[in-house]
């Protein structure tokens, strides 16, 4: 990544397209802090692996997030470079073993970009749609995973390093934090979204857990943005 000086790129926002805009000074130097830096256990899963042993790895969801944290929504984007069928296997009795591999690639706003390789299989599916969809569903997923991260720990790079995982197995787990009734999206209770349809509620219908105000964002500004704007903090 090469930074700008902070402000829009190419003098005007959205004026550049993707994967030309170059990431400010401010926040290239944010993204690097938060790539250098090592997963929480929080954050990690762990499984069976072959030979009796242990392995940790980093869910698709929470990578999906976590790179969404880092770059921004709109900061980043994958693209599937090819697929290949390695095996599709036919049983006597209709069920279908399958092997497919594909190629993801992982760019972002500025250009920079990386790619790898995710495998998916399955055996003895009931239909070949099913045997498909499964396969390449995880081979995305595996190949999304393994492209994010070469960017850095904080995108799973970090589990491959074996004395990190020896050192992260004794450091006390935060926990997942429960969801909480302010974290749900529901369009009609969003400031953002009323702002356009209507006014905010304020009071919980009857019977809702808990009962009480609705919990809502803070208001980003002081007044309403207009039709077809998004409020920005002043």
């Amino acid at each position: 990544m090469n930074p700008t000086p902070d402000g829009p790129a190419n003098g005007a926002e959205g004026s550049a397209a993707f994967g030309t805009t170059q990431f400010g000074r401010t926040e290239c130097h944010g993204i690097q802090h938060a790539l250098t830096s090592y997963l929480p256990p929080e954050f990690l899963e762990s499984r069976s692996a072959f030979g009796g042993s242990r392995l940790t790895y980093l869910e698709g969801w929470r990578a999906i997030s976590l790179a969404n944290t880092i770059f921004g929504f709109n900061g980043w984007s994958s693209r599937i470079v090819s697929t290949d069928v390695d095996f599709c296997d036919a049983s006597p009795d209709g069920r279908y073993s399958l092997g497919l591999s594909c190629t993801i690639r992982v760019t972002l706003k500025d250009g920079t970009m990386h790619e790898d390789i995710g495998y998916g299989s399955i055996d003895n599916a009931k239909g070949k749609a099913a045997a498909f969809e499964k396969a390449k569903k995880e081979a995305v997923t595996d190949g999304l995973k393994r492209a994010l991260r070469m960017f850095g720990n904080s995108l799973g790079n970090c589990l491959y390093d074996k004395k990190y995982l020896r050192q992260v197995a004794r450091i006390p787990s935060k926990g997942n934090a429960d969801v909480t009734l302010g974290q749900l999206y529901r369009p009609s209770e969003n400031y953002f979204y009323a702002a356009h349809t209507g006014p905010v509620p304020t009071a919980s219908p009857p019977g809702r857990p808990g009962g009480g105000p609705v919990p809502l964002p803070p208001r980003p500004c002081a007044s309403a943005p207009g039709p077809g704007k998004l409020a920005t903090r002043s």
